[in-house]
């Protein structure tokens, strides 16, 4: 029976890259795997973006409610300092925690395809940590696999490694580990929620400040960093690998959305 696939924009930024017809015969279930796994950041993305935006407006109507001049008044007389209210923003936090899960589930799929295009018949690979160079980076399996398991005839394995080791250690162990720490603590260590600052003697505040990452970058461009970051670092390893007809292969609108082909 004939079969019609109608896809978003998100399947179409990711499928001009992860197109099974540039694969080697077999391996397409692993490029419809990253394919779909590298669409589902731009969701996650998305969700970020507007959770944040939910956020924002709920602490405002919050703040309305609780912060009353009765409320102020009672500040003057048992404060001198600044008094800081934050928002207990869930939203924003249950879409950072599936943009990091889908973020470690792509590169887990991903090391398969790379491996299995290196050799075919391999198994299931993981983008797994392991040590080089010293550290413990995520993705330090798969550079341990390609030093000492891979076929002698795959010319590109030192290049391939340095790709992966120089994005780990740039932005992939790091990303990987807010997502470890997400998910076992419930939240990001020293990331600055969304709050506010109740300045003395008014008391008033002059705005919401917006939650922060670690490094006091804006949650929402960390985010889409990432997906940048992570264009590159595909494009990057991608045409290092062998038996891929890269002719086949388009990055141009990879991972972007307002840009749906025809």
């Amino acid at each position: 029976m004939p079969k019609i696939e109608l896809v978003g924009e998100e399947r179409w930024s990711t499928h001009s890259v992860f197109n099974s017809n540039a694969f080697p015969v077999g391996l397409e279930p692993n490029v419809e795997a990253c394919s779909t796994k590298a669409a589902i950041h731009l969701v996650h993305l998305n969700m970020v973006k507007e959770a944040v935006k939910k956020n924002y407006k709920d602490f405002q109507k919050e703040l309305k409610l609780k912060i009353t001049s009765q409320y102020v008044a009672s500040l003057k007389k048992s404060h001198s300092d600044p008094v800081i209210v934050y928002y207990d923003g869930l939203d924003y936090l249950a879409a950072l925690y599936g943009f990091l899960n889908s973020l470690k589930s792509f590169l887990d799929v991903y090391a398969t395809l790379i491996c299995r295009t290196i050799q075919p018949s391999l198994g299931k690979k993981s983008f797994k940590r392991g040590m080089v160079g010293g550290k413990r980076i995520a993705g330090g399996a798969v550079v341990r696999w390609l030093k000492g398991s891979a076929p002698k005839t795959f010319k590109n394995s030192s290049k391939l490694q340095r790709a992966i080791e120089n994005h780990s250690n740039n932005w992939i162990t790091e990303a990987v580990n807010h997502r470890d720490i997400l998910s076992h603590q419930g939240d990001i260590k020293e990331m600055e929620h969304m709050h506010i600052i109740l300045n003395p003697p008014s008391y008033r505040y002059p705005g919401i400040l917006p939650p922060l990452m670690p490094d006091g970058q804006l949650v929402v461009d960390y985010f889409s960093e990432l997906l940048s970051k992570l264009r590159e670092f595909v494009e990057e390893s991608m045409i290092l690998l062998p038996n891929i007809e890269m002719e086949h292969i388009t990055f141009t609108n990879f991972l972007i959305l307002g840009h749906k082909n025809s």
